[in-house]
């Protein structure tokens, strides 16, 4: 990872980056050519930057919630010609849409280390933000990773050592496992870093997903019906799906639908 190829103006910013991100991108060894990646939290763009200049990478959507933070990092890339980043002036959460579900091969987070209430709140909101999880949290994070990570795509963040345990709870049964992990021990405080890895999830947690995208119920009895439901339509409509030779999809599509309807209507007879 080369650092001398880029450069980072922060000269207005009240939280500016440190040896946390660098360490993070040295966290990264490879990525596969045309790699799509989410930067959370991206501040003036140190990660980002770093990662599209050596790496050849599609697309970095860089999401920045704080204003100022938001306008350097506009700047850093103009000031680097990193075409492959598009900087997003919103909060991360945005990535729980469908258009995002299974999209990144990686996504990294130098995030808040401290909880909302946790200690006393800084005066400037820039550093509230930079420092405690009063826009997102950890949880956020992980349900980030575990649906718009690919398969074998990495999730790589670092959090304080004594909130280890909380991580590992979080990650539990969410189709992320650990890869790698490096401890960071100076004068002020001891980090973790982390790499996890997303491993293609079980059958019946893809409809799972799918079924809580269109916001389906799929607790208890009835739960349990509806998702036996959509895996029966699945398995239809993969057969006509075999036997649907045009490109259009016309046969597979009007099957889905078909069945997806008659599906609606039992279950408004028995549910």
């Amino acid at each position: 990872m080369k650092l001398s190829n880029f450069k980072i103006n922060q000269k207005n910013l009240l939280y500016k980056f440190n040896e946390d991100s660098i360490r993070l991108l040295h966290m990264i060894k490879t990525l596969p050519p045309n790699a799509y990646v989410a930067d959370l939290g991206a501040g003036s763009g140190i990660i980002s930057i770093g990662i599209s200049k050596n790496f050849i990478v599609k697309t970095i959507h860089s999401f920045e919630i704080f204003k100022d933070s938001y306008e350097s990092l506009k700047n850093n890339i103009d000031l680097n010609k990193c075409k492959s980043i598009i900087p997003l002036n919103q909060n991360y959460k945005a990535l729980k849409n469908k258009e995002f579900i299974n999209y990144y091969n990686l996504i990294i987070s130098n995030p808040p280390y401290f909880k909302e209430n946790e200690g006393k709140l800084p005066k400037s909101k820039a550093l509230q933000y930079a420092r405690h999880e009063i826009a997102a949290n950890l949880k956020d994070i992980i349900k980030i990773a575990r649906k718009c990570l690919k398969n074998k795509g990495r999730l790589i963040f670092c959090y304080p050592q004594n909130r280890n345990s909380e991580v590992l709870n979080e990650i539990k049964n969410k189709n992320l496992f650990l890869k790698k992990k490096e401890i960071l021990k100076n004068k002020k405080r001891s980090l973790i870093f982390y790499e996890f890895i997303k491993l293609l999830p079980t059958f019946l947690e893809s409809m799972i997903i799918t079924a809580e995208l269109s916001k389906y119920k799929v607790n208890g009895l009835k739960g349990t019906i509806r998702l036996k439901g959509l895996m029966l339509v699945y398995f239809i409509t993969f057969f006509q799906w075999m036997e649907d030779n045009d490109s259009s999809l016309e046969k597979t599509m009007t099957a889905l639908d078909k069945n997806l309807d008659q599906a609606e209507k039992l279950s408004k007879i028995f549910l």
